[in-house]
């Protein structure tokens, strides 16, 4: 065939003649060879008669036939029984180009490679040696039928029915608007199979021929466009079709019927850039030629911009048709959306590409003798044909709103105050909007919601279906993706044996005998005890007590046996409990007696903030603790455990004072001691004298530049002890608040007794969320800077550090200190100035993380991560 020798031989086809827009721009040059020899043959042997076949209303079967010669007629098929083995983007542009010769006859053309498309993918290994052969040379013809009087954009509710008898299935019904019908060979006939499920699951596909008894055409109908190609209507009345014609398993017929769409919508908007890519052609030649008011139409500004809108859309239209094209060849998760824009897209921009291009024809586009008013009238129905424009929209629609937002809204971590000088403090979480929180009854009525929408589907019990669902992780999508692909593997299990009379295996008693389908069988109360055992152990997913079998026990069968109502509590519970371990969206709140679980939306790292109150990480279910990830935090706690860094170091909770050397126990959150005996005040962290030290910085961990091989173990204990007592500090100060909060609340009480109000004193007990909050930051800044290499991006990140530092140990300092001392006015500014810095900082140090990370910026010490114990 010509195609492959364009490709194997690198013949280089051009044209002379020029585009207004060239449709080669960015295609590869194998894919650019074929398209030019498309456009040759469209310019030659089909647009010189394309408004004849218009008027006679047949099929051009000599070109056809020359079609097949040059591979055009299964052109995205295997080489093995004819096909030209080329790629959906490589028929894209073959179907733009003969569209520009005759869109009604180029449409036709793709309709007859879907078919053999079907046959070459889904077709029985006899069937496809003895008809795609004949297929891809036109010899024999091929149509779709899906389409139904009664079934149109629901194309699951067919009724066309096949009913099996011996080695022939007997078919009854009829299908509509079928193109080619009364010249094809071969009709390609999706129906339901007698006595299948309803919907989608009973269908499956025929392969009928022309000439088979009982199968009869209606009169070929008189249509707008697309002439050159007979429709009609199919009746099939007894029509006797051998079991060997069947095309695909049972039950999958739809599957297939959706998968050609796919290709068929990317075929059709091809076409429909054919037509106005010539539609525009013309137009330009029109323009350039015809003459008023004293100068040329394409002189008029007018003209100038309706041209430019124009080739837009025609180009736009081109890559999305050409991007769908290519997502089917890659098998792209996103092609059914992608088709269905691309359809969308283009046949919408095109339709009005050639009616805005007839409207620059003036009077003579509306005339016969000029091509455009054939283009118009051929690619009006292409809005309508392969699903509905109305159909993609739906299809957009549903795959947008099941899909999880890529880029969400930033929602601003602030501490702001109203009119009443109140303060104001949001959770800190951009996702905390996103987050939703459900009871274990809500969460109970969504996974009866999510086996509900499957039963519908798999026609197969709750128990069953939660089963399936929970082996896809509660992915609803990815399980009827599955269950489409093979239908047969979710046949249902075979019912068990009745009860009957033996004796039981287990205990050897004779009594009433019953089981699973596998069939195991054992009395009752063997059963129970069983189950009982199991439920108590914490098993969801029971399989059957039997010696090696794994068959599951279905919900609805553990509930026939377990009566004990302590026992069908628990084993509810262990199936919820199932649920939220399963679903990687959902978990369980840590906090005390709380019951809630929260749902997220994506998986980006984030805190969550429960409506108990609890504070914790989605990903590895532990309080807050950023800006540390959790790879590291859990280094860190694996490095704590460890006894080889003798940690009986840092067990004291005691300190001697410098000055006089009397132990000091350190009974709050900020890190300004003074000592009981002699005054002498110190900074907890470094020992410095507070006088010099004040609250200057003592974060950063100073390396010495050179270091002996002898010391290097005796300076990373050092090291990791500068940290470790920092962090530990922290975590001990952030216990200790506790009873900052019970004093606070006191206060909180005496001020109300001296007259003021509630509201007015709220801010005291927001400061102290504020501390906590910002403490609990700091505490795992520590364990952050442990890892962190040294270099121009920590020390900007030890610079925030110290900043938040020391506002902490200044707020922590207002109300433990100066909460007795200072008048009431006065301790409110200096309070709600100090969180509104405190916040600040805080937001502005994890701003710097997250951007460090998402920048890629910062260098850990990975020698530092120790290795997981085995």
């Amino acid at each position: 065939m010509l195609l492959r020798n364009v490709l194997s031989k690198g013949l280089r086809i051009r044209n002379s003649s020029s585009y207004c827009l060239r449709p080669g721009v960015g295609l590869e040059r194998d894919v650019e060879d074929v398209l030019e020899a498309a456009h040759q043959f469209a310019k030659k042997e089909m647009y010189p008669k394309m408004a004849e076949w218009d008027k006679k209303g047949e099929l051009p079967m000599d070109v056809l036939q020359k079609a097949g010669e040059m591979g055009f007629g299964a052109i995205y098929c295997s080489g093995d029984h004819g096909g030209s083995g080329l790629s959906r983007l490589h028929a894209s542009v073959i179907f733009e180009q003969l569209s520009m010769g005759c869109v009604s006859t180029a449409a036709y053309i793709s309709i007859h490679n879907m078919c053999a498309w079907m046959l070459d993918t889904y077709g029985p290994d006899k069937l496809k040696e003895d008809l795609l052969p004949e297929m891809a040379l036109f010899k024999k013809l091929g149509s779709y039928c899906l389409t139904e009087p009664d079934a149109g954009s629901d194309a699951a509710s067919i009724r066309t029915t096949a009913t099996k008898k011996g080695d022939y299935y007997v078919v009854n019904g009829s299908k509509a608007f079928i193109s080619g019908a009364g010249t094809s060979d071969n009709y390609f006939v999706m129906m339901r199979q007698d006595g299948a499920a309803p919907g989608a699951k009973g269908i499956f596909c025929l392969m009928i021929e022309d000439g088979t008894e009982g199968f009869s055409y209606g009169k070929k109908e008189d249509k707008l466009g697309w002439n050159s190609q007979p429709t009609r209507i199919l009746t099939f009345e007894d029509c006797k079709v051998p079991i060997t014609n069947q095309i695909g398993k049972d039950g999958f017929g739809f599957n297939i019927a959706m998968a050609g769409l796919n290709g068929g919508r990317v075929n059709i908007a091809s076409c429909s850039l054919g037509a106005a890519q010539r539609s525009l052609d013309l137009a330009i030649e029109h323009l350039k030629c015809r003459k008023q008011f004293g100068k040329t139409l394409a002189d008029f500004q007018y003209n100038q911009f309706k041209l430019a809108e124009l080739a837009t859309k025609l180009y736009t239209s081109r890559l999305i048709v050409r991007a769908a094209a290519e997502q089917l060849d890659n098998d792209d998760p996103e092609k059914v959306a992608l088709c269905a824009m691309a359809k969308l897209h283009a046949t919408d921009n095109c339709f009005e590409v050639v009616n805005g291009a007839l409207q620059m024809f003036g009077g003579y586009g509306f005339l016969k003798d000029y091509p455009i008013q054939q283009y118009l009238r051929d690619i009006r129905v292409h809005q309508i044909l392969e699903g509905t424009n109305e159909m993609m929209r739906l299809l957009i629609s549903r795959d947008l709103l099941t899909k999880d937002i890529f880029w969400s809204s930033n929602s601003k971590s602030v501490l702001t105050m109203d009119s009443d000088d109140e303060i104001h403090m949001d959770s800190g979480s951009e996702h905390e909007d996103e987050d939703q929180f459900f009871t274990s009854t809500e969460l109970e009525e969504q996974m009866t919601e999510a086996i509900s929408d499957v039963q519908d589907v798999l026609q197969a019990s709750p128990g069953t279906c939660r089963l399936l669902l929970l082996k896809y992780k509660w992915n609803r999508d990815t399980l009827l993706e599955r269950f489409y692909e093979d239908t047969s593997a979710f046949a249902a299990p075979s019912a068990p044996k009745p009860v009957e009379q033996g004796e039981c295996d287990i205990c050897c008693d004779v009594t009433e005998l019953s089981g699973l389908s596998c069939e195991h069988r054992a009395c009752r109360e063997c059963w129970k005890a069983y189950l009982t055992e199991k439920i108590v152990g914490g098993v969801s997913e029971i399989q059957c007590m039997a010696t090696g079998c794994e068959q599951v026990m279905e919900d609805e069968k553990v509930m026939s046996y377990v009566e004990d109502p302590k026992m069908v509590t628990m084993y509810k519970k262990l199936v919820l409990d199932s649920y939220v371990q399963a679903n990687q969206f959902i978990k369980w709140c840590p906090g005390v007696n709380c019951g809630r679980a929260v749902k997220i939306s994506n998986l980006d790292p984030h805190p969550i903030l429960c409506p108990c109150g609890a504070r914790f990480c989605f990903d590895c279910g532990t309080d807050c603790h950023e800006p540390v990830n959790c790879r590291l935090l859990k280094a860190w706690l694996r490095r704590c455990e460890d006894d080889s860094e003798t940690f009986n170091w840092i067990s004291s909770n005691t300190k001697d004072c410098p000055k006089c050397f009397t132990p000091i126990e350190k009974n709050g959150g900020c890190n300004r001691i003074r000592c009981c005996k002699c005054s002498y005040q110190f900074c907890w962290q470094c020992m410095r004298d507070w006088d010099v030290h004040g609250y200057s910085a003592c974060n950063s961990y100073e390396e010495k530049s050179t270091v002996s091989g002898r010391e290097k173990t005796r300076i990373s204990l050092e090291r990791y002890l500068f940290y470790y007592n920092r962090y530990h500090n922290h975590l001990k100060s952030l216990k200790l608040e506790m009873k900052l909060k019970a004093m606070v609340a006191n206060k909180m009480l005496q001020m109300q007794d001296l007259g003021q109000g509630w509201v007015e004193v709220q801010y005291l007990h927001k400061a102290v969320e504020v501390l906590r909050e910002c403490r609990q930051t700091l505490t795992y800044t520590y364990v952050f800077a442990f890892y962190l290499q040294k270099d121009n991006n920590s020390q900007l990140f030890e610079t925030n550090q110290n900043d938040l530092e020391m506002a902490v140990e200044q707020l922590s300092g207002f109300l433990e200190q100066d909460l007795e001392n200072e008048d009431l006015v006065t301790l409110k500014q200096k309070v709600m100035d100090k969180c509104r810095y405190v916040e600040h900082r805080r937001k502005r140090l994890i701003d710097q993380c997250r951007e460090g990370t998402e920048q890629d910026i910062w260098v850990f010490k990975e020698e530092e991560i120790p290795e997981k114990k085995k």
